[in-house]
């Protein structure tokens, strides 16, 4: 039966509407605030959570509840006999969609009034998950999405029409994701243990420069054993977000909000459907330890995770330069597949960079060129790098592609090992001979007490120094051996002049005792070998093809070769050839006379030996230069590609930013936000790249 306002005098008298809205069993959220897309009218929003588990969504059901009123009181004080049973239909509409043109809308079956002029239909899990199909005719997904809805009651008719109503709230179908970002080597702040807390570490030397710019920032405090244990541990480290000194470090929280604003319009930036955690750690250390310490914490976040109604329990992973060559290994350990959904690599050196090989070498990059980090002293770094298993992690490794080291006119030598293997052994053994790189004199004994280690490592910029200043010293041996042999008594003063400086000071004593000479370690070569060979098979299994997605930079030259060569040959020389360049008559008398330091502004970089041979003093110079090639500045592009299987490419970053500011790219992590909304992203991809081989086509 059709009830018309002609037909009875209460529905002209009290004007009949229909109410509806969304009703939900369960609490609203933290911050769950109403919201509403640009030019649509505002409404309170229910926020309905979605419990993704083991990569399956698990949704929870819904109410609409639908009142006939009294338009002008809301309320309803009379009974209408004939209208009981008659049917209800509701529309539901996506209005984060509103304005898109296409269709939007989807009905539900209809329901039935009851004798109190309202009903409630239950919208059971299976609906809402077919209302989230990004197919369906309403284009939604989880997270994309805001549902009001239509009702219509065509046993009422008002002027011959059937009664209509909207809903006076809307539902928010969402599932909160977590972001794991690991940052690069340096991009960790890392606080040294000390007798009251933490001390100074990784990066105070931002206040040495404010107070005192000329300074060079020294770390020896950060240096590691000979079995590339840190000698002072750093318990708590965490992302380097802001410097004053450096130009670009880490925006990663800014660019994740910008691009979940641009990816969820409208949904308040405070309601963190994408959260971002970032899993800093102690980047001098050996990277299977790394790798595995960053599945342990992975695990337990996932521990937490679980305990919530609106979460994925696995977490999307994201690793800048060092933070991806870590997370390629983390990708091979037990449960991986259960812990990561995505793994997304941020201009990674898979392969490894031979600007690592050139900072051994010289302490800079190119060699002569610029230190590592704005305001670093290159002597400091020479001084901690053979014992750091990082440099040898990031040196290349037996996949890179082509010869990363150039002897002249020796060459490299045979042997068992693989050929990246030998080159970088040869080029420190070269750098060694030729007197471009001094040993080193790391710790070699075991530190037991945090006194002994803090004394150790607190007094390691001064012993650097005294062994720095004693290697280039020995420099001049060829001058005082041929005054020597000459009668002359010079010499003595100059041999003795260590051991004298050594016995004067009992720190450097101290240090002496704990310390061995050194410049190339096998053993940490070896784990650095083990670690990318395990990298290379995880990569090449292909489980992780539909899964890791690598993101890179090109357009900026970037060292692919380090070469060591002699310039202009031996040249015989007398005394006082040998020392008028840099030397004085007094520093001679004095025993001091030595080779003139590298001109720190010189690329490529020229070092001056002298020798003595069969009664004859001869002056030889060698250069160490860098052959360079495409990629971002600090990792070639073969590099940034061999991720060593199949992978998912992205073009590269638009501006290609260089290695350091890539991250901070709002463009990048829109496509991971596209990525993880399951969106198609295939207009971004490469077509024709070779992850295996590390090319664009």
């Amino acid at each position: 039966m059709t009830v018309n306002v002609t037909d009875a005098r209460h529905l002209d008298k009290f004007k009949l509407e229909a109410t509806a809205s969304w009703w939900s069993r369960l609490p609203p959220p933290p911050n769950a605030t109403n919201f509403a897309p640009l030019l649509v009218e505002a409404k309170p929003v229910v926020y309905l959570p979605v419990k993704r588990r083991g990569g399956t969504n698990q949704y929870v059901g819904a109410q609409i509840h639908i009142q006939i009123v009294e338009a002008e009181k809301q309320r309803l004080n009379f009974e209408i006999k004939s209208l009981v049973g008659s049917p209800v239909k509701v529309d539901i509409l996506n209005m984060m969609r509103a304005f898109a043109g296409d269709t939007m809308q989807k009905s539900l079956p209809d329901s039935k009034l009851d004798a109190s002029l309202s009903c409630f239909i239950n919208i059971p899990a299976d609906t809402i998950k077919s209302l989230m199909d990004p197919d369906g005719p309403m284009k939604a997904r989880v997270n994309e999405n805001l549902l009001d809805f239509l009702v219509e009651i065509p046993a009422i008719k008002i002027d011959g029409k059937p009664l209509q109503g909207n809903s006076t709230n809307r539902l928010f179908v969402y599932c909160r994701k977590t972001i794991v970002f690991l940052p690069g080597v340096f991009g960790s702040e890392i606080g040294l243990v000390a007798k009251d807390g933490e001390g100074a570490g990784f990066p105070h030397f931002l206040n040495i420069r404010i107070l005192h710019p000329t300074a060079g920032f020294r770390i020896g405090n950060l240096e590691c054993d000979v079995k590339g244990e840190p000698v002072l541990p750093a318990p708590h480290p965490k992302l380097f977000k802001k410097a004053v000194h450096l130009k670009s470090v880490y925006e990663t929280f800014d660019k994740v909000k910008e691009a979940r604003r641009q990816r969820l319009l409208s949904v308040p930036d405070e309601f963190l459907v994408y959260m971002l955690q970032a899993f800093s750690y102690d980047w001098r250390g050996d990277l299977t330890k790394a790798a595995e310490s960053m599945m342990q914490r992975l695990r337990e976040l996932q521990e937490r995770l679980r305990k919530r109604d609106d979460t994925d329990d696995q977490v999307a992973i994201a690793g800048h330069s060092t933070g991806g060559v870590i997370i390629r290994r983390m990708l091979g350990e037990p449960g991986a597949d259960s812990l990561i959904s995505h793994a997304f690599f941020l201009n990674v050196p898979f392969r490894g960079a031979p600007k690592a090989l050139s900072v051994m070498v010289t302490g800079r990059d190119p060699p002569g060129g610029d230190p590592m980090i704005p305001g670093m002293d290159p002597y400091s770094m020479l001084a901690i790098a053979p014992t750091a298993p990082i440099v040898y992690h990031l040196a290349p490794s037996a996949k890179y592609p082509t010869p990363v080291a150039q002897i002249l006119p020796d060459g490299i030598p045979p042997g068992p090992l693989p050929d990246r293997e030998r080159e970088k052994a040869a080029l420190i053994d070269a750098a060694l001979r030729r007197g471009i790189l001094h040993p080193a004199a790391p710790v070699c004994v075991p530190l037991d007490s945090l006194e002994e280690r803090l004394a150790v490592a607190d007094g390691a910029d001064d012993w650097n120094d005294f062994v720095r200043w004693r290697n280039r010293h020995s420099d001049g041996d060829a001058l005082y051996q041929y005054e020597s042999e000459r009668g002359g008594s010079v010499g003595e003063t100059h041999f003795s002049l260590p051991a004298k400086k050594l016995a004067e000071s009992a720190a450097l004593q101290l240090q002496a005792a704990r310390r061995i000479s050194m410049a190339w370690s096998t053993e940490l070569a070896k784990q650095a070998q083990t670690f990318h060979e395990t990298s290379e098979r995880i990569a090449a299994g292909g489980t992780w093809a539909e899964k890791a997605y690598i993101f890179y930079t090109k357009e900026h030259d970037t060292t692919v070769s380090v070469k060591i060569e002699p310039q202009g040959g031996l040249t015989q020389c007398n005394v006082v050839s040998m020392y008028s360049d840099a030397n004085t008559t007094n520093t001679f008398l004095d025993g001091e006379a030595k080779p003139a330091e590298p001109k720190e502004s010189e690329n490529p970089l020229v070092v001056e030996q002298w020798q003595y041979q069969a009664g004859t003093l001869w002056r030889a110079h060698s250069q160490v230069s860098a052959t360079t090639d495409d990629g971002d500045g600090t990792v070639p592009r073969v590099s940034l590609l061999g991720f060593g299987g199949p992978a998912k490419v992205f073009k590269p970053l638009p501006g290609n930013p260089k290695h350091v500011p890539a991250p901070n790219s709002e463009w990048l992590w829109s496509r991971v936000m596209d990525v993880l909304q399951g969106h198609d992203v295939s207009d971004f991809l490469l077509t024709s790249a070779n992850t295996t081989n590390g090319t664009e086509s």
